[in-house]
């Protein structure tokens, strides 16, 4: 994914108003929620109301100085009503990938107020409930039905076995799909194509785990994740986990988003670039193992290729991985990107992609992963549970689309 985006910034630097989004059709798991899929969604959702926005941005810039404060504080309040119920639907969508990867693909919205349920129809829907939540004062949560709940232990002792720490994988999916987002905005920031107007879907992906409610509200994600935990063995606490994210706010992608947005009031400049070079990126995401800390960095081995080493460790427990992923764009439009994760218990991961910009707007390719036991990215990212089965295999179709007006 990192050479697609870096193909396009590559590629394209004019463009006054751009939409990309990447598809991956998985041929070995064809009912398993991709994570790569449902933030690409909710970011293509999120530019169509925001690239225009970035033209009233540029426009303050060039025509009254006086005005960029309110142009941007306009922009940020329109960002605010849009993106808020796009990140709560893409946190719903996280959920319904953890059941997906156990079987599960049909979906109930359960009212708060009257206990009736509903079947989720499509992200529309998702989208349409999370945004009468938020301003229409309703309130909703997320599950599946008993037959498709008691469906999942039928003949896997697997699920019986490791009931909670499959409960704490469903209760972390809708922080750790926001995390993911966040890391694919990451990508944008360092590979040039990113605007000062990305700055509020940045700021509430960020915002929204650490200010999560933990106690004294029913149905709290991370209460009942910190619960799941102490059935098997993990102890972590509120504090730890509010604290481990706010390490967002110190990576290279926080701190750009600060000097972009300093350049934009003070210059007009509404580019968003890193502002120190080799400064690492930051992530954090709720695991088996307890909530965890990752760092990468990009560094550059020629004009078209970057190597990242990744180190990801839990603050709760002594489960370390150590990672690395390569990316590259030919002069020929041809992108390769691999990558490789060994955890500390013996578990392996394995990933790799290449791509081919058929016409200047559509890219085609094929992707691969492949893991043993256990590992980080796979209980973030991957298809199968490591409980399940102990190896995972995926062959996926990539597609990527770039319209540029």
């Amino acid at each position: 994914m990192t050479a697609m985006i870096l193909a396009a910034a590559l590629a394209i630097q004019q463009e006054k108003f751009r939409l990309d989004f990447e598809y991956q059709y998985d041929f070995y798991h064809t009912d398993v929620l991709d994570d790569d899929n449902i933030s690409n969604l909710f970011l293509l959702a999120s530019d169509a109301v925001k690239k225009p926005l970035a033209f009233s941005l540029e426009e303050a810039c060039l025509s009254d100085e006086k005005r960029r404060g309110g142009t941007f504080l306009s922009a940020f309040l329109i960002g605010l009503f849009w993106d808020l119920p796009l990140v709560a639907a893409s946190h719903e969508y996280g959920h319904f990938r953890a059941y997906s990867r156990a079987g599960v693909d049909k979906f109930i919205f359960i009212s708060a107020f009257d206990d009736l349920t509903y079947p989720v129809r499509g992200p529309e829907h998702v989208f349409s409930n999370m945004f009468n939540q938020i301003w229409n004062n309703e309130s909703w949560y997320v599950g599946v039905d008993d037959n498709e709940w008691n469906n999942i232990f039928v003949d896997r002792p697997a699920f019986h076995e490791h009931f909670y720490e499959f409960l704490a994988v469903i209760e972390a999916g809708g922080v750790n799909q926001e995390q993911h987002t966040l890391e694919i905005m990451a990508d944008r920031i360092v590979s040039g194509r990113a605007h000062i107007s990305d700055g509020p879907a940045w700021f509430f992906n960020i915002q929204h785990p650490i200010k999560y409610p933990i106690y004294g509200v029913e149905n709290s994600d991370l209460y009942d994740y910190l619960e799941h935990l102490k059935e098997f063995g993990v102890r972590s606490t509120p504090d730890r986990i509010k604290d481990t994210m706010r390490f967002r706010y110190l990576g290279a992608s926080s701190t750009a988003m600060w000097a972009g947005l300093y350049r934009f009031l003070a210059d007009g400049d509404h580019t968003v670039n890193p502002p120190l070079r080799y400064w690492p990126e930051f992530a954090s995401y709720l695991t088996t193992k307890g909530v965890t800390v990752k760092t990468r960095n990009w560094i550059a081995l020629s004009d078209c290729a970057t190597l990242e080493p990744i180190v990801q460790w839990s603050r709760d427990t002594s489960c370390k991985e150590i990672g690395w992923r390569i990316s590259g764009v030919s002069d020929t439009g041809i992108k390769s990107n691999c990558s490789g994760f060994l955890n500390q218990t013996k578990g392996n991961w394995w990933e790799g992609s290449l791509s081919l910009a058929v016409f200047p707007w559509l890219d085609l390719g094929l992707g691969a992963s492949l893991g043993h036991g256990y590992t980080f990215e796979r209980e973030i990212s991957g298809k199968t549970y490591w409980f399940y089965e102990k190896n995972e295999f995926s062959l996926k179709g990539l597609v990527g689309m770039h319209l540029s007006f």
